[in-house]
């Protein structure tokens, strides 16, 4: 912060002091194309100053194409004055620059000193996080040493809890529909999470002939009309716990095994053993279908559910 201040000092004393330097000549020149000209003074300064200590003050190759240059774009203006103009609005650019870097170089080092105030107390954390982590400086007998604190979130009351649970109901039900679209249409397997937004949760099946604690559904002991059954979840947040039951409705969904397993009885029962031809069930456990001959002389059932 220091070097910043003492270049922006720099800067205001040279400009504050040569401001009306050459004045006669800043006058006549015009605004449009040197838009910087308040700088001028300076620039004139500091290119005299340059000019005054040089030994050798004959124009550089590089100045004399530069003049000859602004002199067929400026017809009539001496190419000395054309070129020290560009000089100075070249300079006038420089000074702007370093000004503007030294004004946020300033705020910028302030900016940081405040944010090193004294500390005497730390938030605990509200939104749902278990812990947060500080990381403050601790002066001890004039020496200073960085730490690392981590601060538990808020208690709960047990209301607050009951609460919390009820408003984070929905995303626990979610969470245990993987792929199905809802509880009341489960046709493949469930989702059981250890932990949803900050809540742990431990699972219990009211009936496991038909859901193993993995989650998978055990089709073969689904009735054909479906089964409603519940899911038990223990919830435990901040040290207080609940249980909620989500009831679900398991669809039955035949397998390719059972598909063939059924048609192959029904075509038994549908059929006499004396009969030359064998007619394929058009209904099978209440589901209508239809036979589409394969390449490989053997058929493949469609289930057109009516």
């Amino acid at each position: 912060m220091l070097f910043y201040c003492f270049i922006l000092i720099l800067l205001i004393t040279l400009f504050i002091t040569t401001f009306h330097y050459r004045r006669d000549e800043q006058l006549h020149i015009p605004h449009k194309e040197h838009p910087l000209k308040f700088f001028y003074g300076t620039s004139f300064y500091i290119l005299d100053f340059i000019k005054k200590h040089r030994k050798d003050n004959t124009l550089s190759s590089r100045d004399r194409r530069l003049s000859d240059k602004l002199s067929r774009l400026y017809v009539g203006i001496l190419p000395e004055k054309l070129l020290l103009l560009h000089k100075a609005k070249i300079i006038s650019i420089i000074l702007s620059v370093v000004f503007i870097f030294s004004v946020l170089g300033v705020i910028f080092s302030i900016s940081n000193n405040s944010t090193n105030n004294n500390v005497t107390s730390l938030p605990r954390p509200t939104d749902g996080n278990e812990a947060a982590t500080y990381e403050i400086t601790a002066i001890i007998d004039g020496n200073a040493t960085d730490i690392t604190l981590e601060i538990e979130s808020a208690a709960y009351t047990l209301e607050e809890a009951i609460s919390y649970f009820d408003n984070h109901r929905e995303s626990i039900e979610n969470s245990l529909k993987n792929r199905n679209s809802n509880l009341y249409e489960i046709t493949s397997d469930l989702t059981f999470s250890n932990k949803v937004d900050g809540i742990s949760i431990t699972w219990e099946i009211e009936n496991t002939s038909y859901i193993d604690y993995d989650g998978h559904i055990i089709m073969d002991n689904i009735p054909p009309e479906g089964v409603m059954t519940n899911i038990f979840a223990n919830l435990t947040y901040k040290g207080h716990s609940a249980t909620i039951s989500i009831p679900i409705y398991i669809v039955k969904v035949s397998t390719i095994s059972s598909i063939n397993d059924e048609i192959q009885s029904q075509l038994i029962i549908d059929n006499d053993i004396y009969d030359n031809t064998v007619i394929l069930p058009a209904e099978v456990d209440g589901h209508k279908i239809t036979y589409l001959e394969k390449k490989e002389n053997f058929y493949f059932p469609f289930y057109y559910v009516g």
